[in-house]
């Protein structure tokens, strides 16, 4: 049997845990102590705060209604022993609604009395790392309720250390450093909604060592302003040193490995003197001060990664400067936070500094919109095969808006203060999801049981959308749901979701056909499986479209599908273009749902799922790239 991993090994110290934790919550670790001081803020002006009680050394899972249990293990499959958990509400009203527990010696934790609910789960180990989140084809992250078991592997986190000197070859002391994230493990670019960097000082000898990174490709800078306060180091305002001793243009890359550590990767300090960005931030309130915090994200203009972040406390002036910002292009946008759910952006600002400090920069929030609807859940059909084993409800249904145009990059939820891009339902069945920039927008839902589906669509009058409804209907033609287009600040209220709970599930492999005397067909990485609907009639209702990537072993589950008669194709598709952004369902796209509708009627391959039905043991060929 593995040793497990001891408590000495896994103590972490309170403060590491919740800033952790907050990094979660947000999604960009960039935010980390922004966040905090939006945590002090929402506190004192009294937001409702869902606690529940921590358990710490929870003993072995005995699932129960109320509970998620689970257990986390090393790499390599060792128990973590003294683990901190964190059992997260997903889009709760406020950022304290959550629980830590700590697993026992064999990895074991559990929860209990959570409410009813959709919730995140994480673990954390100081210097371990979680592997890249699983990601469903609707782009959102996996989510737990109540009932569910939930193993957690975690890794050991890479190492950059090095020293930073300067043309002297002294030791540069109390000098920030940062290691930031540009490329996953697997090469995809880092976008600026997930832009990931940890920062350490230099002791007396000018040594840093920043350990917990993700596997990835690195960028090292030395000085510089943060965007927060962290102290006064003397270093604010110089511009940032990145390794080896350059601008940021011409830095040299990391590689960082699991469990690996980068050495000598040693700075030489350049001491160039940075400039300022400063001007208004222009609000309704502006004259009397802010009465809401305000985030300042600067981002390079090339690569959208971010250079700073800076907050502004509620009851400052409405006035702000950036320090410590070297030559470049740059985008500068404000975000309003405040205690309401609803937020405020300005348009990204266009910035070159070049030689000397930018002033007179006015930054105009507006409004972002919304969408609101109701979600109807039809009568369980009473027929053997179709009552569900965990009976599910609205309240653990998640109702997301995505952008439908490939073209439209910036993420619902790319702010990092924002609840944007999904809403829990209430029992009622009511969502409001909240902070949307200007775009195209199509619902999707997450839905806690497997034989609950979306039957239907429909958005009611509203000038910025076309009402059509995807209603089953033997008789009429089928239309696809609309595209919800909306404007700055417009809150769009007609949406109506029908939900059935006949669906069916299929479950199954998939195999490289074999050639008489050649080898099986090779299954590509990038490889997915669609379900096309064969009745003509269906043929532009994209809710009757599904695909999914099988695993690493061929593997695949397609669950919430309509009953009825449908054609499967597996064909290679395009890679997402970043770690935490998934392009939208091929099906979206009216010419590449006619292509993939097409060559599905050549390949021929039907599959007729009745109400309730669940295939199981499903086997598709896959005859390779013609």
């Amino acid at each position: 049997m593995n040793r497990p991993i001891a408590n000495d090994e896994c103590r972490m110290m309170n403060d590491e845990v919740k800033t952790k934790a907050l990094e979660f919550i947000v999604q960009r670790s960039a935010f980390i102590v922004s966040f905090l001081f939006l945590l002090i803020f929402t506190a004192s002006v009294g937001l409702a705060q869902e606690t529940m009680t921590p358990t710490v050394g929870a003993s072995a899972p005995t699932p129960d209604e109320g509970a998620i249990t689970g257990r986390v293990t090393s790499d390599d499959g060792r128990p973590m022993a003294g683990a901190a958990v964190h059992v997260i509400k997903a889009y709760a009203s406020s950022p304290g609604a959550d629980t830590t527990i700590s697993t026992d010696d064999e990895g074991n934790f559990s929860t209990s009395g959570l409410a009813p609910g959709l919730y995140n789960v994480v673990a954390y180990v100081s210097g371990y790392v979680s592997p890249p989140a699983a990601r469903t084809t609707t782009g959102e992250t996996g989510f737990y309720r109540p009932g569910d078991n939930v193993n957690i592997r975690l890794v050991k986190g890479g190492v950059i250390t090095g020293t930073v000197r300067d043309s002297n070859n002294e030791p540069v002391v109390a000098v920030m450093v940062r290691a930031i994230r540009v490329r996953d493990d697997s090469g995809r670019p880092i976008s600026s909604l997930s832009t990931y960097y940890l920062f350490r000082m230099t002791d007396d000898r000018g040594i840093y060592r920043i350990y917990g990174l993700s596997p990835g490709t690195y960028i090292v800078s030395a000085g510089g302003s943060l965007g927060f306060s962290m102290g006064v180091s003397g270093y604010e305002t110089d511009a940032p040193t990145y390794y080896p001793s350059s601008t940021r243009d011409t830095a040299a890359e990391v590689p960082v490995h699991a469990g690996d550590e980068a050495t000598n990767i040693d700075i030489r300090y350049r001491g160039d003197h940075g400039h300022a960005i400063s001007g208004t931030i222009n609000s309704p309130a502006s004259e009397q001060g802010l009465n809401y915090a305000i985030n300042l994200t600067l981002k390079h203009a090339s690569s959208g990664a971010i250079e700073s972040n800076s907050f502004i406390m509620p009851g400052a002036k409405s006035t702000f400067a950036i320090q410590g910002v070297g030559d470049g292009t740059y985008d500068l946008t404000a975000q309003q936070i405040s205690a309401s759910a609803s937020s405020a952006v300005s348009t990204p600002r266009r910035i070159t500094v070049k030689g000397m400090d930018v002033t007179g920069v006015e930054l105009i929030l507006t409004p972002l919109g919304s969408i609101a609807g109701r979600a109807t859940l039809e009568p369980a059909p009473r027929k053997e095969g179709c009552a569900d084993p965990r009976p599910a409800t609205l309240i653990e249904t998640l109702i997301s808006a995505r952008t439908s145009e490939k073209s439209q990059t910036e993420a619902p939820s790319s702010l990092p203060f924002s609840q944007g891009g999904g809403s829990i339902l209430t029992e009622q069945g009511e969502f409001t999801i909240r902070n949307l920039n200007t775009g195209a927008y199509r619902l999707t839902a997450r839905l806690p049981a497997d034989r609950w589906y979306i039957r239907s669509i429909l958005l009611r009058s509203a000038p910025t959308t076309r009402s059509t409804s995807t209603a089953p209907s033997k008789s009429a033609t089928a239309a696809a749901p609309s595209v919800i287009a909306l404007k700055a600040g417009e809150n769009f209220t007609g949406a109506s979701l029908s939900i059935s709970q006949d669906g069916a599930t299929v479950r199954g492999r998939i195999e490289g056909t074999t050639k008489e005397g050649a080898e099986a067909a090779q299954i590509p990485a990038n490889l997915k499986i669609f379900l096309v609907p064969a009745e003509k009639e269906r043929a532009e209702d994209v809710l009757r479209y599904a695909e999914v990537k099988p695993d690493g072993n061929g593997q695949f589950t397609i669950k919430n599908l309509a009953p009825g008669r449908y054609l499967v194709i597996a064909r290679p598709a395009a890679e997402d273009p970043s770690p935490d952004r998934t392009l939208p369902p091929l099906a979206w796209d009216a010419d590449a749902r006619a292509k993939l509708r097409h060559e599905a009627e050549a390949a021929n391959v039907a599959l007729e799922l009745q109400p309730c039905q669940r295939v199981i043991d499903y086997v598709l060929k896959y005859p390779g790239v013609k």
